[in-house]
């Protein structure tokens, strides 16, 4: 039995459903990929996406959750797995969700449950006589051991997912002369859209960014870089995002690859006025702060140091 971990697609982008624990069946496949039957039960982090509450005639509610785990079996195959994140199509109908009652807020409490099912699935599918009952426990205990090592890899590979934490809406303010408008993305997507444009971030509390898009609303012009409330976060210059630090000693900063790096040889842009008088100069603002940026790319530096050493992951 191998089980194989790709990774692909767009994996860095700020996704802010909540996160919880969930139990995952593990399905094997047919030749057409359709899911023939499930081997065991597994627990995975995963997104909510939305609460749904039936209500009975007798008073009673029903609840029940739309989620997405995180990683998900390659088509066609029954032991690949790939990171996927939650795909909508124009109707905005969740594409590749499951519906389930029971969400955990730790590992623990889900693995109790997990646990209750693979011991109920081994009743039910394996010979209970005497003769055989013994050994195909055997069996099926060595397969819970090798589904386990999968478990415990799929922990390791989404700690980027942060269970049960508060996530800030994903938008930026866009100030460009007199065009000012609100963007629907996280900091990050316009990193990554925007780049290669010179462009100043000003971090905001949750109270000025509602201030700001007030303005915005009303027609006003809202450009006040030298308030207090306005802290230099971000200076991106011919491809290169500079990190704001008030440290005389040097910077970090983002080199064409997103790649978080630091630098003695490069000196903070906080206290220069030039940059913040510049009114030809893209400016945005956002709710991410000095510790969010460091800490994201940071993250993404663990995760894809994780990855390297399992590009081709099997359990054997």
């Amino acid at each position: 039995m191998n089980f194989i971990i790709c990774f692909i697609g767009s994996e860095f982008m700020k996704y802010n459903y909540p996160v919880k624990y969930c139990v995952m069946p593990v399905e094997a496949n047919d030749w057409f990929g359709n899911k023939i039957e499930i081997k065991a039960f597994i627990v995975s982090k995963c997104y909510v996406i939305n609460k749904i509450v039936n209500y009975n005639v007798d008073g009673s509610q029903d609840v029940k959750y739309n989620i997405v785990f995180p990683y998900q079996k390659v088509a066609y195959t029954n032991y690949d797995y790939e990171r996927v994140y939650p795909q909508f199509d124009r109707l905005e109908n969740l594409n590749n969700g499951v519906t389930t009652r029971y969400i955990f807020k730790n590992r623990e409490e889900a693995k109790v449950y997990a646990n209750q099912l693979n011991k109920e699935f081994n009743k039910e599918n394996y010979n209970s006589t005497l003769m055989y009952q013994d050994n195909e426990e055997n069996v099926y205990n060595k397969d819970l051991e090798k589904f386990q090592l999968l478990e415990d890899k799929i922990e390791l590979l989404t700690s980027d997912m942060i269970v049960n934490n508060d996530f800030k809406k994903n938008e930026v303010i866009f100030c460009e002369k007199e065009n000012n408008k609100v963007l629907e993305m996280s900091l990050y997507d316009f990193i990554i859209y925007y780049r290669s444009m010179n462009f100043y971030v000003c971090s905001v509390d949750n109270e000025t960014m509602n201030e700001i898009k007030l303005n915005i609303d009303n027609k006003k012009w809202f450009n006040k870089l030298n308030d207090d409330k306005f802290k230099p976060l971000l200076y991106s210059n011919s491809g290169i995002i500079k990190i704001a630090s008030n440290s005389s000693d040097g910077s970090y900063y983002l080199d064409q690859n997103d790649k978080l790096n630091y630098s003695k040889k490069i000196p903070s842009f906080v206290n220069d006025a030039r940059f913040m008088r510049n009114d030809d100069m893209l400016k945005i603002y956002s709710t991410e702060t000095f510790d969010d940026i460091i800490n994201s790319y940071k993250n993404k530096e663990a995760i894809l140091e994780e990855r390297d050493l399992v590009k081709k992951l099997k359990y054997n």
